[in-house]
């Protein structure tokens, strides 16, 4: 139903399960896919990440949303044509432990994307094969990413340095991850 569908951030009371906002997506056929939460002291955003299905060029992938101010969803931009490098798809999103970087992934792209939150533009892209999921670990200060090839890498988030973790050839990770 790609031409028909309407995608939206929905927030829901979790005591009556009653909607308290909705905050539709203004581009036809873009997906919201994918959240993390960047919950500061008195500053609360939702970073939410999407697949296009679109015909045209790709358009932001990765937006922000502002839980207390908010009215619209706000798009991370790039001089770089970075959503069709994502090829229409980032498949998991994790921010760092002081609400700074976010990453992106794309397995379609075999593309990681660094970003500042503050200003939302692009601080890097790092290839890396079929990536998955990814996620930041308080324990390493880093971020932590899969793919599907059963590797685990460590990413400092200061440096851009891949390093690996571990690989299980045998395994092969989605994007799903979470740190505990």
């Amino acid at each position: 139903n790609k031409d028909s569908f309407e995608s939206s951030l929905i927030y829901i009371d979790e005591n009556n399960f009653s909607i308290i906002n909705k905050i539709p997506c203004e581009i036809p056929q873009l997906s919201l896919r994918h959240l993390c939460v960047d919950n500061r002291g008195n500053h609360s955003s939702i970073i939410i990440s999407g697949q296009y299905e679109g015909y045209d060029t790709a358009p932001p992938l990765l937006y922000e949303h502002d839980v207390f101010q908010g009215k619209k969803l706000m798009p991370f931009e790039s001089e770089l044509p970075i959503w069709s490098m994502h090829e229409g798809y980032i498949g998991s999103v994790a921010i760092d432990h002081i609400g700074q970087k976010i990453l992106a992934s794309s397995s379609r792209g075999d593309l990681i994307s660094v970003w500042d939150l503050t200003s939302r533009q692009l601080l890097k892209t790092i290839y890396l094969k079929d990536v998955s999921g990814v996620s930041f670990s308080k324990h390493f200060t880093q971020f932590v990413i899969s793919n599907g090839l059963g590797e685990m890498y460590r990413l400092d988030p200061k440096k851009y340095e891949l390093s690996l973790l571990q690989r299980k050839a045998h395994l092969q990770w989605d994007n799903h991850l979470m740190t505990v």
